[in-house]
């Protein structure tokens, strides 16, 4: 299946993706044979229950597959993913149960898996198919079409509620990077979930802590995106690595699981992946005095070495002086944003 969805991306947008997302929503809310009331279908129970599995003899017969099946499930279904709400509530558990399995490097697949929920919270509504004759499937797919549609909307609120909730080995960093490879539209809503995930990755201390640091100076340097950024290539924010997982963690030994996921967790995209933020956006007030806001708490929290020097204030960067405007970064900020790591 990894395959067949590294394969698809490599086409362009079309109302296939639409047929695809429909074959697999089918598939996913097929009956149970044999048919009981109420009952989850066939493939919801095996991944259940194979997410239930301490020990398994083999990955593929354990949450390792289901991890990767369901990862794969996310990206062929796109938007339908969170506008279902049977498939949301499908997902929603899914996810629950992987991040409190006990081993870490499942939980750390759990990450990877995140990324493509990420990924599927971007994509764009799906086109409808010419095809479709079926009056009500035609309904269905025209609320998935229009991403103004209040249904959708809330629906997207859920999954962003989903998202958010696993911010560990870079995941944080890695939302961030999908949010800021959209094109730009203008309305700021992007920037503002930019500096929500900033805000969360700060209370949650520690490492999240200092990556949400490392981004927030990152957003106002001036350096280049990453080429793979640049390229607009639809697959730079998915773990290819993971979708098609074989070679690697579904042919790995599950009790050294963690040789085959720690090389893919590592070629995830990294702070220098995230496009800076423009000129434009810097611009609005509550944009810059939320940057301001968060390196400032994210300096508080970071435990600096006694012989390293403190980091440079924000507000003096070159990439601020640059981007926001030297006349307005001087005469602004003034002194009560000066860095609070240096006395004297």
């Amino acid at each position: 299946m990894g395959g067949f969805v590294n394969g698809l991306l490599t086409l362009p947008r079309s109302s296939m993706y639409t047929r695809v997302s429909e074959t697999v929503a089918a598939f996913l809310l097929a009956p149970a044979t044999p048919k009981k009331s109420g009952s989850e279908s066939n493939i919801t129970r095996t991944l259940r229950t194979l997410l239930g599995i301490q020990e398994p003899a083999h990955p593929a017969q354990g949450p390792v597959w289901a991890i990767v099946v369901i990862g794969c499930f996310a990206v062929l279904l796109g938007p339908r993913a969170y506008a279902d709400p049977q498939i949301y509530r499908i997902f929603h558990a899914h996810c629950s149960q992987i991040m409190r399995n006990k081993r870490s490097t499942i939980r750390a697949m759990g990450c990877l898996l995140w990324r493509c929920l990420a990924w599927v919270y971007v994509q764009p509504p799906l086109l409808p198919d010419p095809s479709e004759t079926d009056e009500d499937e035609e309904e269905e797919v025209e609320t998935l079409c229009h991403s103004d549609d209040g249904w959708a909307k809330r629906c997207r609120a859920e999954w962003w509620s989903l998202l958010q909730t696993v911010l560990e080995m870079r995941t944080g960093v890695s939302t961030i990077f999908c949010l800021l490879s959209v094109p730009i539209d203008g309305s700021g809503e992007l920037v503002g979930s930019v500096l929500h995930i900033l805000g969360n990755m700060v209370r949650k201390g520690g490492m999240v802590c200092g990556e949400a640091v490392q981004v927030v100076q990152r957003l106002v340097s001036t350096d280049l995106p990453a080429a793979q950024w640049e390229d607009n290539d639809p697959t730079a924010t998915l773990p290819t690595a993971f979708l098609d997982a074989y070679p690697g963690p579904l042919t790995a030994d599950f009790k050294n699981l963690s040789v085959a996921v720690k090389p893919i967790l590592d070629d995830c995209t990294s702070v220098d992946s995230i496009r800076p933020l423009t000129s434009g956006e810097l611009a609005h007030d509550a944009v810059f005095k939320g940057l301001v806001a968060l390196w400032r708490d994210g300096l508080r929290a970071v435990i600096i070495e006694t012989d390293m020097d403190p980091p440079v204030c924000l507000p003096h960067t070159p990439g601020v002086l640059a981007n926001f405007g030297l006349v307005r970064s001087a005469t602004c900020l003034g002194p009560s944003l000066e860095n609070p790591l240096r006395t004297g």
